[in-house]
């Protein structure tokens, strides 16, 4: 078996110069890095990466904790966080916990026992700051929803803006029964977002319908069920806002299945696009969220975390963007 000491023979420098090049340590002269990546080349050397990794307390590896694979808005997080990563040098641990408390809790558990640099999570649940405190001391942001912590670093959305510029459309256009599909008010996304929806509706004078207004839990499953209960509705609205990529999917079934056209029936925003909103018949006028900001703002933000810059808000709130197409009209 090859060793370093092996290596530092062939290459014609000390076993300690091979280290420090291994764990890129300390000054070493081109001429002599040159002889000494020469010899790994010929020798095939595998340097012990877990060896390494303990000795410099590093693994050069960042966890990134999410729900859903099946969400476009964290597909295009996780794809831009990785992109980072990788050009910084660090590898990345994919963990879905299908926004369960028991997943997630395992996960944490586990890689608090691994040499884990830093970590980029989604959490499942913003009623128990508790559950997070397992990661004190460690280099972590929380991304699009907040755990409760005091010093928490946390990427968001403004979500009660994003809400006004979905409603005040609908209001523009003449709507005043305007129906809602909301994900858990657990997590911050649904609390603010329905804050949103009370706010708007108030300030224009229209009573909040409690029947207008339901909750779905993340399968699209749910989203279709929660959908169908207000078009049952003898006195439906003329309008859904539906407050996830996933609810506007169950949702769009569930008025396909109804027999009801889209935007002559029934109007729809979706708080959420995707790469198919467009394509869809008719195009969906969404509110959008910079999803790819939020991953390359994340991925950096724990890059330097974990050289030992901390940012300074340690919270960063993105501004979301309504776009129009053709999935409202006119009343």
């Amino acid at each position: 078996m090859t060793t370093q000491k092996i290596v530092a023979k062939k290459a014609n420098v000390s076993v300690a110069t091979v280290s420090r090049y291994i764990n890129d340590v300390g000054y070493i002269s081109p001429e002599v890095k040159g002889r000494i990546k020469k010899a790994i080349k010929e020798l095939n050397y595998k340097p012990n990466l877990v060896a390494r990794s303990l000795k410099l307390r590093s693994s050069k590896t960042i966890a990134l904790v999410f729900p859903h694979i099946n969400n476009p808005f964290f597909i295009e997080l996780v794809r831009r966080a990785e992109e980072v990563a990788y050009h910084n040098g660090y590898n990345i641990i994919l963990c879905i916990t299908e926004n369960k408390l028991d997943r997630e809790k395992l996960y944490l558990d586990v890689l608090k026992g691994k040499l884990i640099d830093g970590y980029i999570i989604i959490p499942v649940t913003s009623e128990d700051s508790r559950l997070y405190e397992v990661l004190e001391g460690e280099n972590v942001v929380y991304v699009d929803r907040s755990t409760g912590l005091e010093d928490e670093i946390l990427i968001k959305l403004d979500n009660i803006q994003g809400v006004r510029l979905a409603i005040e459309h609908l209001l523009d256009l003449n709507h005043r029964k305007i129906g809602v599909i909301n994900v858990p008010l657990n997590i911050t996304t649904g609390y603010e977002r329905f804050e949103g929806y009370k706010a708007v509706l108030a300030e224009n004078g229209i009573e909040l319908q409690m029947e207008y207004i339901k909750y779905a839990d993340y399968p699209i499953e749910s989203a279709y069920e929660k959908t169908r209960q207000i078009l049952r509705l003898k006195n439906k609205p003329t309008a859904i806002l539906t407050m996830s990529g996933l609810t506007t999917l169950g949702a769009l079934k569930a008025i396909k299945d109804s027999g009801l056209s889209i935007p002559g029936d029934l109007s729809i925003v979706s708080f959420d696009d995707f790469e198919s909103s467009e394509l869809l018949n008719p195009p969906i006028t969404a509110v959008a969220q910079p999803a790819a900001e939020f991953g390359i703002r994340a991925a950096e933000i724990l890059v330097n975390l974990i050289n030992g810059r901390k940012p300074r808000p340690r919270r960063l709130i993105l501004e979301p963007k309504l776009i129009i197409r053709e999935s409202c009209q006119k009343l």
